[in-house]
């Protein structure tokens, strides 16, 4: 069953899993993205796992104006619902409810650098990070590495996606994409602690280079227990997301 719940002004779409054995999955998408996320929805659900989507803050149905504050401001929001396992139906005005004994967040892209970007993960038990965007510093610096630039990535959805991110300001990004951003998980990695995190990367990936993943997987692993699984043959974006599905809903499922 798919519910859509309002927190405070955040629309979220909860995947109820068809036996409910308290493992809970937020997951936070990249730029730009589609209001439901098919990959980490339904098949995940029906894996027992209960799905949690939120749009960010000034995107799609969700109120507010869009900014990197307002997307760590999502997550922060998501995982408090999720802790409360209680929230009210939009359509009907009933009440749902679940089991939590365990969250995971599943990021991908631009996702991962609001995942990876919090200053408390207390409550959270695994990261899954697809593709991800870790160090804003160097990203497209290098010549020899192949990746894209992302500064025409705000007039793609300021003038593609016009009414689905509102009131995003360019000096928001460019602070962002200089790694000047509270949003910039290189900067982070003292924050997450004896946490399990998965880093998922293909070779062929030429969005973000696959040399990002592998850094900063070096700089975490000594404080945390971290599986690296790479592919040969994916891109960015869906081909990864789909490829990893089988080995992520392992993973994630894992009591060990």
């Amino acid at each position: 069953m798919i519910f859509r719940v309002n927190h405070k002004g955040i629309l979220i779409e909860v995947y109820k899993a068809k036996k409910d054995i308290g493992k809970c999955v937020i997951v936070i998408p990249g730029l730009p993205n589609q209001p439901q996320n098919l990959i980490y929805g339904q098949e995940l659900s029906d894996k027992n796992l209960t799905i949690f989507q939120p749009r960010y803050i000034g995107s799609w149905e969700s109120s507010g104006e869009f900014s990197l504050k307002n997307c760590l401001k999502t997550l922060n929001e998501t995982i408090k619902l999720v802790k409360k396992q209680v929230a009210i139906e939009s359509y009907n005005c009933k009440k749902i409810n679940w089991k939590c004994k365990e969250i995971t967040i599943i990021a991908t892209s631009f996702g991962t650098s609001i995942q990876l970007s919090l200053d408390n993960y207390k409550d959270i038990d695994k990261l899954v990070s697809i593709a991800p965007l870790t160090n804003l510093t160097k990203h497209s610096k290098n010549a020899n590495l192949p990746e894209q630039n992302l500064e025409s990535l705000y007039d793609f959805l300021k003038i593609g996606f016009k009414e689905a991110f509102r009131g995003f300001k360019k000096s928001d990004w460019t602070k962002f994409l200089k790694g000047n951003s509270k949003a910039n998980p290189i900067n982070n990695t003292t924050k997450i602690r004896n946490k399990k995190i998965l880093l998922v990367h293909s070779n062929k990936d030429n969005t973000i280079n696959i040399s990002r993943t592998k850094e900063y997987y070096k700089l975490i692993k000594a404080n945390n227990n971290v599986d690296l699984k790479l592919y040969n043959k994916c891109s960015h974006g869906k081909s990864i997301k789909k490829a990893s599905l089988p080995y992520v809903t392992e993973w994630i499922l894992r009591d060990e």
